[in-house]
């Protein structure tokens, strides 16, 4: 049960209470009826799971599909709804640390997006989502709270065409998130449509359809590349609260290794600082641009 759903079934116990004050005692048909569903309601609101605090946003619609501001395509509104609930999901999933390079998204559709309402300014759809525990390494909101800003900075970077810092994004929310983000463009190019994201106040907008094609093409498969590799060499620094790594490898060079969200103890890793040790990283490229590396369990000395 959302937020809304909530505040309307306590208004209701409120005006059923207020009915029942005013209703003589002597119209006894009138006061069952009103008790009856008094009790309905009252049951209804304690069977139902606590929800947490939502966050709202809306996506609105350009192009092709919409007609003004009066609605849109069901056909395209139907593909287009299942794609964005799809890629909050998938990338929920990704900045938790629980996806898999295949197979189903653990938990299912854990990011409980709720379309709640169409929204007007051209047309769309209004949505919540619940705040979750914060994640290892964040000081902000859980994971599905994260996920549409992570989403917004995707497209923002994608559509200016900043490949260093996109490969941030990438890495931390990982490739298979970005491939569920793009199958969501792929729909607004397959109809001729952009769209806008705004969450929590904070907005992004593509400028046309030309916009989403080029972000699509900076996305697609061939421009990511993912491997896993064992490395040795001295641990010269970490930052926990960042979830960092820096590692100096034979060649001299310094890598920095993001800490992959499985590794819980980050201040135990303390102990091996100016030691040889082995490492098992995930490394991640984009557009043949210097690759983002992920420490994917403890290190062992080496």
């Amino acid at each position: 049960m959302n937020l809304q759903e909530r505040a309307h079934l306590t208004s209701e116990i409120a005006m059923l209470n207020d009915l029942l004050s005013k209703t003589p005692k002597e119209r006894v048909i009138h006061r069952k009826g009103f008790e009856a569903r008094l009790r309905a309601v009252r049951e209804l609101l304690d069977s139902a799971p606590e929800q947490t605090e939502a966050h709202s946003g809306k996506v609105l619609f350009r192009g092709e599909p919409i007609v003004g501001t009066h609605g849109m395509f069901a056909s395209f509104a139907g593909r287009a709804a299942h794609a964005f609930s799809e890629a909050v999901a998938t990338v929920t999933e990704g900045l938790a640390g629980t996806l898999g390079n295949m197979g189903p998204i653990a938990g299912g559709d854990r990011s409980r997006l709720l379309i709640t309402g169409t929204a007007t300014g051209s047309f769309g759809f209004a949505f919540e989502v619940p705040v979750e525990p914060t994640l290892p390494g964040y000081d902000g909101p859980g994971s599905v709270a994260l996920a549409i800003p992570k989403i917004q900075d995707l497209f923002s970077e994608a559509s200016q065409g900043e490949v260093e810092s996109l490969a941030d994004i990438v890495a931390d929310i990982h490739p298979r998130a970005v491939r569920k983000v793009r199958e969501f463009l792929d729909v607004l190019v397959e109809y001729g449509a952009w769209c806008s994201l705004e969450y929590q106040d904070r907005p992004f907008a593509f400028k046309d359809v030309s916009e989403v094609q080029e972000t699509c093409f900076l996305l697609r498969d061939e421009n990511m590349a993912e491997s896993d590799t064992t490395v040795v060499g001295v641990m010269e620094g970490i930052l926990p609260t960042a979830r960092q790594i820096e590692l100096r490898v034979p060649e001299e060079e310094i890598l920095r290794l993001r800490i992959r969200r499985e590794i819980k103890d980050v201040e135990a890793l303390k102990a091996l600082m100016d030691k040889r040790i082995k490492v098992q990283l995930h490394v991640t490229r984009l557009a043949n641009r210097k690759p983002r590396y992920e420490l994917t369990a403890v290190p062992e000395l080496a």
